[in-house]
């Protein structure tokens, strides 16, 4: 019996599944990356079967398999995601989108042999005496590093996948993420060099030289891209200069708090970048001297609020009138949308909205000045206030807090129903009268 044959027959019915796993996996991913304002090229594909044959018969020639099983646990890339970088100093923000996305089997990142020979990320994956199909041969002395990347072996996580997905979610996926340079490199070398190898031609010093330096200015140009990088995130900086797109307000965002906090936005920490441009563009903040008391606001802890939540809670803490704007955003959005029940809801939403901007400004006036432009919950931390307002007024503000944050900024594990919706809004004015009419010493003029 041909165990590599019938795996690879295996492997041919089955392409379709490997096909749409990979290409699943590549939406997800490239949704997230656009959205946090990472600029990268993400591409799928399942592994071309002639490539598959000719692997698992090196492998097998090398280590002769004891059944298709043991085929499908060793070839881990029959479904492949590539994400190749503009920037490679962006490659710990693809790792913290791929921790949020998918369930990490294994990672490994790609220095380069020990014996300093460069390799394609397919040769990666095999031994070096397969590489180096006659090294007796071989004079030259290869110079620079060879393939440097970061890959993963992947699951999609379930509860991200549609019903229709979820079928997908046993799939492994490997995931490669480098630069944009070096997947080009990669590409040159694995087909110039590899594949000759695979039918046992020998390169010639001066080939393998020429790959050698073509290696080098790949990495030459890693360097430039990292320089091109800083120095538009100078440009950025300056103050009146507009955001043009969502990726240089997340560049500037990244960049504010790491010098405040002196550390990196961690997992889930932009938030949704390219709505919060939209946003900013619609209220005239969209450049860095406008943002910068919102900016200065920001907190560490992104994990409760994302650095997008937080310029948003800012800015509507600074005017309360920008509400509108913000639901206005939304209606074209759900208009936008297919789903008819979003729709009919919004009007019930805006209403929401509207009341809570009074009752939260109600609020707001009866603390001290320095304590009114800060997140609400803070405020309502507020000793004075606390006394004034009592336990059960607390906890009834905080309940509203919640349902204005799951409209604000939506979350799964909050989500208000059309009557929880109803008796919010009713809640909401009848709060805001009480308020109103009382005078049981709430107010400080400050």
């Amino acid at each position: 019996m041909d165990i590599v044959k019938e795996f690879v027959d295996r492997y041919v019915r089955e392409y379709d599944y490997y096909e749409a796993s990979s290409r699943i996996a590549a939406g997800l991913l490239k949704a997230d990356l656009d959205a946090a304002g990472i600029r990268a090229i993400v591409t799928h594909r399942p592994k071309a079967v002639d490539r598959v044959e000719r692997k698992c018969r090196r492998r097998h020639n090398a280590h002769p398999y004891g059944s298709v099983e043991d085929i499908v646990a060793d070839i881990v890339d029959l479904a492949g995601v590539r994400v190749a970088l503009y920037f490679p100093g962006e490659r710990d923000e693809v790792d913290k989108a791929i921790r949020k996305l998918f369930t990490i089997d294994h990672r490994k990142d790609h220095p380069g042999t020990p014996e300093n020979q460069p390799q394609s990320a397919e040769a990666q994956n095999e031994s070096a005496s397969t590489y180096n199909a006659d090294s007796k041969t071989e004079t030259y002395q290869r110079r620079f590093p060879g393939y440097t990347a970061r890959h993963y072996r992947v699951r999609m996580n379930e509860p991200g996948l549609t019903a229709a997905e979820s079928r997908y979610a046993a799939a492994r996926i490997e995931i490669q993420v480098a630069s944009v340079l070096m997947h080009a490199w990669s590409e040159v070398e694995h087909d110039l060099v590899y594949k000759p190898l695979d039918e046992g031609v020998q390169l010639s010093e001066d080939e393998t030289a020429l790959i050698d330096q073509l290696n080098g200015l790949v990495h030459s140009g890693e360097i430039a891209l990292e320089r091109l990088q800083k120095a538009a995130d100078r440009r950025i900086s300056e103050k009146d200069r507009r955001f043009r797109n969502h990726y240089e307000l997340a560049a500037h965002l990244i960049a504010e708090f790491q010098r405040a906090n002196n550390q990196p936005v961690n997992t889930d920490g932009l938030g949704r970048v390219d709505e919060l441009f939209e946003y900013l563009n619609a209220i005239r903040m969209d450049n860095p001297a406008a943002l910068a008391p919102a900016v200065q606001s920001l907190h560490e802890n992104l994990e409760t609020r994302s650095l997008s939540e937080q310029v948003i809670d800012a800015t509507l803490a600074e005017d309360g009138s920008r509400y509108d704007i913000l639901m206005d955003l939304g209606r074209r959005a759900a208009t936008a949308r297919p789903d008819s029940d979003w729709r009919e809801l919004h009007a019930s939403i805006g209403q929401f909205v509207m009341e809570w901007s009074q009752l939260e400004q109600i609020i707001r006036d009866r603390v001290e000045p320095d304590l009114r432009r800060r997140p609400l919950a803070r405020v309502l931390r507020d000793s004075a206030l606390a006394a004034t307002l009592g336990e059960s007024r607390i906890n009834q503000i905080e309940w509203l807090r919640q349902a204005r944050n799951s409209i604000v900024h939506p979350q799964r594990d909050f989500v208000l129903s059309p009557n929880q919706l109803l008796a919010a809004i009713e809640e909401t004015r009848s709060l805001a009268n009480s308020l109103r009419a009382s005078s049981d010493g709430l107010s400080h003029d400050g």
